[in-house]
């Protein structure tokens, strides 16, 4: 592993934000553990599924408007997702909500 692979990694596992890392095909392939804390789910239960499947039904059209234009060749990730987003929360029906700063 290089420099900054270990560094990204290091900074990913402390962070206290709620972060999902998904591919192109909406599939998860990271998360941080605050955003275990956060929505109940483990690890386990989250990577490889779709994120669509933890986001409240009505934002799911706005998550993949977003993530295509991320896949276009000048933007890279989502960093800039100006939306809401609200998550379902493990065993209720209570949503959490995501809401980027600028």
């Amino acid at each position: 592993m290089n420099q900054k692979s270990l560094l990204f990694d290091k900074i990913f596992e402390t962070s206290t934000d709620a972060i999902i890392v998904f591919d192109e095909d909406l599939r998860i392939i990271k998360t941080s553990q605050s955003i275990h804390k956060i929505l109940g789910y483990t690890e386990e239960e989250m990577l490889g599924n779709n994120v669509k499947s933890l986001i409240y039904v009505k934002d799911t059209a706005i998550l993949e408007k977003e993530a295509k234009k991320a896949n276009e060749p000048r933007t890279s990730s989502l960093s800039f997702f100006p939306h809401r987003l609200s998550f379902l929360q493990k065993g209720s029906q209570a949503f959490f909500s995501v809401l980027r700063k600028p």
